[in-house]
């Protein structure tokens, strides 16, 4: 499933670059929870929220 896939790479890549939730928190304007729900494949993030952490961590959106 793209969605399960989804959380697992945004919290690696996040966590490859040493990232904090808190911290990715601040350039996305998406609370540290909310970032934590979609990582843990409790929220189905929007297009324009996965913009948003795509450009803050930054890697391509198709990434």
């Amino acid at each position: 499933m793209v969605r399960d896939d989804l959380g697992r790479v945004t919290r690696e890549v996040r966590s490859d670059r040493t990232i904090s939730l808190e911290q990715l928190a601040l350039p996305t304007g998406i609370c540290a929870p909310a970032l934590s729900e979609i990582e843990n494949e409790q929220r189905d993030p929007r297009i324009a929220t996965l913009n948003r952490i795509a450009e803050a961590l930054p890697v391509p959106l198709a990434f």
